[in-house]
């Protein structure tokens, strides 16, 4: 649902090539203020874009694989949006260079 009827959707795609990059992904607008469970950056979930590329198949595979061994995650207590900002923080599969990380209200 778009409510903003000036987005250009197409624009965000151009954006990622432009880049280089093989997603692009907005901050997260609503980020934990008393514990950051993020790490260095929290990163919305909610809406992503993915190039369908072998990269973006590793990289899900690896995020599930990721979220499955950490026993927060499995009981509850984390999230998927943790679980990412742990793999930005280490930069599993270069995701720094991969990922083009947009402002929290850019199409969030």
């Amino acid at each position: 649902v778009f409510s903003n009827f000036e987005f250009n959707a197409l624009t965000l795609v151009q954006q990622m090539l432009e880049g280089g990059a093989e997603m692009n992904i907005c901050k997260d607008l609503s980020a934990p203020r008393e514990e950051s469970t993020c790490g260095p950056i929290c990163l919305s979930t909610g809406v992503f874009l993915l190039r369908n590329t072998q990269w973006a198949t590793s990289f899900l595979a690896e995020w599930w694989k990721e979220a499955e061994r950490n026993p927060a995650f499995i009981f509850g207590r984390d999230h998927e949006e943790s679980v990412l900002a742990k793999m930005y923080e280490k930069n599993t599969l270069d995701l720094r260079s991969k990922a083009l990380v947009s402002p929290a209200t850019a199409f969030n």
